[in-house]
């Protein structure tokens, strides 16, 4: 018996041949490259980061484009191409109001907001802003948000799928 990862090998060289090309292209009336098809892969996880971006600004005005890093493409355990979306390293940390109390901070704003939290009493301190600093008082209560979520189903309807995002770990 032919395994699936031999098949689809098989199956991409044909298609990739000049009769294979011949055919797809009488048959189905379209040119098959894989280059495009990679191209048309890394422009939908371009399209989620940028889904992603307007999600999470509206709740965190501090994180950037640059700061959502769109991976390589990689086959997946079930033969399906897939392409990961992660943060950069940092990104995600906030000190905190009170470093005398909490030295570490803040590990992942993006959980934080998405999780939510309560708190015995509100902390006052320095917070940086846009390369300002500004005396705050934090909330003592954040509701959860499912902005993440919200993100993923908006590009998962626009594509119709032809691609699908989901949330892996702990973002899910």
């Amino acid at each position: 018996m032919i395994s699936q990862s031999t098949l689809t090998r098989l199956l991409k060289e044909y298609a990739n041949s000049p009769d294979g090309k011949k055919y797809l292209k009488n048959k189905y009336g379209i040119i098959y490259d894989e280059k495009f098809t990679n191209k048309y892969k890394r422009s939908c996880a371009e399209k989620l980061k940028e889904i992603l971006l307007r999600h999470i600004t509206t709740l965190i005005d501090s994180i950037t484009a640059d700061d959502i890093i769109v991976g390589d493409l990689y086959i997946t355990a079930d033969n399906k191409t897939a392409i990961n979306l992660t943060f950069r390293d940092g990104s995600l940390h906030r000190e905190s109001l009170r470093p005398d109390l909490y030295p570490e901070g803040l590990e992942n704003i993006v959980l934080l907001f998405k999780e939510g939290y309560t708190a015995s009493n509100s902390l006052h301190g320095t917070w940086l802003h846009n390369g300002m600093e500004l005396e705050v008082w934090s909330k003592v209560h954040r509701d959860s948000s499912e902005f993440l979520n919200e993100a993923i189903n908006e590009f998962n309807t626009q594509m119709g799928g032809k691609a699908v995002a989901t949330l892996k770990n702990k973002y899910e």
